[in-house]
């Protein structure tokens, strides 16, 4: 019975161990998956930006953000809706409730993103059917300029911990430095800064609905650093404007009726298979080099190694000795 006893309590200390070492990893992998604000302000206007709720097979969420361009698209973060079985659109202070909630029908990613999750593709639309009047006024695209006239309106963890359950609907001033053809760097202005929550943020021209960007990425000017949470941070926006053509299309579908979204069916969305790394729940490993992703492998394999190999020492250690009598 001793016996019994001590190997399932070792048992149970390698499954902690290696959770705690695959929670970790996954914390150290996120730091460029999703981001929100610290400080900021909270923000009731920009009617026309909302939070994302992503369901995913098993009955994981995620949430990020968005901008609504008409009664039949949005915009958001591609990886925001990688590996979604549901998405929901909300407006207004975060809530969970279907009533608050329109669906969306159809997502549509870059086949550059799908290819290489390479940040300058991570742009989505979203179709949806607003026949009850759910958005009120839409963002329009706008081109990006470097400067400090932007605001970035964002739901999700903040620098106060009681906070990130409510997820708080807050917008923060940004600028915006080196624009390049598809994304550009943006900046807090020492009293707010991206953290983790909400990707796909929309930002706009201050006090305005033009949309120039859409966060996606944390830089990690350290990449020792796990705690890049932090005023005046840096991240990465995509562009919207340089995705106009995509939406373009997406329109002239919509206006044939070859995207029909008068019919909802479930949501439709085309992603690249999955590997093993998206079904356990560490799909940023995908954008690490081989040489990255072989050591993350074997720090995990050492781990249970090293656990498993304790267990057996000690039920070895533990086993009685015979009390044979040969003579």
């Amino acid at each position: 019975m001793k016996k019994l006893i001590t190997v399932i309590i070792f048992i149970a200390l390698a499954l902690g161990a290696f959770g705690l070492f695959y929670k970790l990893l996954q914390n150290n992998l996120a730091l460029d998956d999703s981001d929100a604000l610290f400080g900021g302000e909270l923000e009731k206007g920009y009617p026309f930006a909302g939070y994302l709720i992503s369901y995913e097979p098993g009955g994981a969420m995620k949430t990020c953000g968005y901008a609504v361009l008409n009664k039949n698209i949005a915009v958001t973060a591609s990886h925001c809706v990688d590996n979604s079985e549901s998405i929901y659109l909300g407006l207004g202070d975060f809530s969970l409730q279907e009533s608050n909630h329109i669906s969306v029908i159809k997502a549509t990613q870059k086949e550059q993103w799908v290819q290489s999750k390479n940040r300058s593709h991570d742009f989505s639309i979203l179709n949806i059917n607003d026949t009850t009047g759910f958005y009120s006024e839409f963002a329009e695209i706008a081109t990006p300029t470097e400067g400090c006239n932007y605001k970035v309106v964002a739901y999700g963890r903040t620098e106060d911990p009681t906070q990130n359950f409510e997820k708080p609907r807050k917008s923060a001033t940004l600028c915006a430095s080196d624009i390049g053809a598809n994304t550009f760097i943006i900046k807090g202005d020492g009293t707010s800064g991206i953290c983790f929550g909400d990707s796909g943020s929309p930002i706009f021209y201050k006090d305005t609905n033009k949309l120039a960007g859409i966060v996606v990425s944390i830089i990690l000017e350290d990449p020792e650093d796990t705690q890049p949470c932090a005023f005046g941070n840096t991240a990465i926006a995509v562009r919207p404007d340089a995705n106009q053509n995509l939406i373009n299309e997406n329109i002239k579908q919509l206006n044939a009726g070859v995207a029909d979204v008068s019919v909802v069916d479930g949501l439709t969305i085309d992603v690249a298979k999955q590997n093993i790394f998206d079904r356990i729940g560490l799909s940023q490993i995908n954008n690490l080099t081989e040489g990255e992703q072989k050591k993350y492998i074997l720090m995990g394999t050492a781990t249970l190694t090293v656990f498993m190999v304790m267990v057996l020492l000690i039920v070895v250690a533990r086993k009685p000795k015979s009390n044979s009598n040969w003579e």
